[in-house]
């Protein structure tokens, strides 16, 4: 009776054991190709909300979920690139905002993977991120017809930004 448990228990843990190892190798090989291109498409984002030569990450403790860098050119901060994670309909929603003299420059959304499809997804779309270009505040941006809560998501993210960018502006 033994035998007959034993022989399948050997070869599951040996199958089990090979692709453990195989997936192993495989995040090891392409974990630094993966955070390469992650990081290209952040400074692709930043490039695309306030353009500058450099983007330098600036230490805050009261938004656990934003990543603020100020936007460099010379020697001069031109202003701040926030990257913001909001929760949405589907999951999280992530929104890089740049922002310049107490206004927003652009608003982009790098991830909406885990929204609705056709829906959900609209709010990475440029007609609606181009709402937030030049404002100050939220108040008057309207949401994407059928995707209220993707769209709040992003509103939520620029108001915070803009909250965050009213607490770092003049601590440079």
């Amino acid at each position: 009776m033994y035998k007959t448990v034993i022989k399948p228990v050997l070869v599951l843990f040996a199958i089990c054991l090979v692709a453990s190892v195989i997936l192993g190798l495989t995040n090891l090989l392409t974990a630094d190709a993966i955070k390469s291109r992650e990081e290209n498409a952040q400074a692709l984002a930043f490039h695309l909300v306030l353009a500058a030569e450099k983007y330098e990450p600036f230490e805050i403790n009261d938004h656990p979920d934003a990543a603020v860098f100020k936007a460099v050119k010379g020697d001069e901060t031109i202003g701040f690139c926030i990257v913001e994670t909001k929760k949405g309909y589907g999951g999280d929603v992530k929104t890089v905002i740049g922002i310049k003299n107490g206004k927003i420059t652009a608003v982009t959304v790098t991830d909406v993977s885990s929204e609705t499809a056709g829906i959900g997804k609209k709010v990475a779309d440029d007609e609606f991120t181009s709402r937030f270009s030049g404002v100050s505040n939220v108040d008057g941006v309207t949401a994407v017809t059928g995707a209220t809560f993707s769209s709040k998501a992003v509103k939520s993210a620029v108001s915070e930004a803009l909250e965050i960018y009213g607490e770092v502006a003049g601590v440079e």
